[in-house]
């Protein structure tokens, strides 16, 4: 077997180990956040009060906006990976998944933040909620500079493809 052949045969391997391990991730995020609305909107038909409930799951709902961006996210990965395992490694379709996986966590992360202001805070909570709360946020501006980065290195490889087909055309 050839070092190529072998090579490709492992970024097969990986590739159907990062759809399965995505897949996972995608059913838990999607599980999470219908469970989550669903419990705010319990009330209204278990005859609770309807206004806090409407509130409580449009309050949700703004906050899962984030998770169902990073899932996307992990959709246009999963694509890029899926051609990267074809043998398709330089080419405008990865720098263009590239690019809606960096949109998808930039526009997640910077959600987060904005919507941090529905999430109440009170002075009597313990510390290690406080903490979290930290890490969290802390997190989302990760999120979001890490979206900012896959969309630069997208529209690199953009422009990259298409300096190569314009060089192949020349020669």
């Amino acid at each position: 077997m050839t070092e190529s052949t072998s090579k490709q045969a492992t970024l097969r391997r990986q590739s159907r180990m990062f759809r399965g391990l995505s897949s996972v991730a995608v059913a838990i995020t999607l599980a999470a956040v219908v469970s989550q609305v669903v419990m705010s909107a319990a009330p209204l038909w278990k005859g609770g009060a309807v206004e806090p409930a409407l509130l409580n799951t449009a309050r949700e709902m703004v906050l899962s906006v984030p998770a169902l961006l990073y899932v996307a996210a992990l959709y246009f990965a999963r694509r890029v990976f899926i051609r990267i395992a074809a043998g398709e490694i330089f080419v405008r379709t990865n720098g263009e998944g590239l690019r809606a996986m960096g949109r998808c966590l930039l526009i997640g992360g910077l959600w987060a933040i904005l919507a941090e202001g529905l999430v109440p805070y009170s002075p009597d909570q313990p510390l290690a909620l406080t903490m979290s709360e930290v890490a969290r946020q802390s997190s989302d501006v990760v999120l979001a500079a890490l979206g900012l980065a896959l969309t630069l290195i997208g529209k690199l490889m953009i422009d990259a493809a298409t300096l190569k087909t314009q060089i192949d055309e020349f020669v």
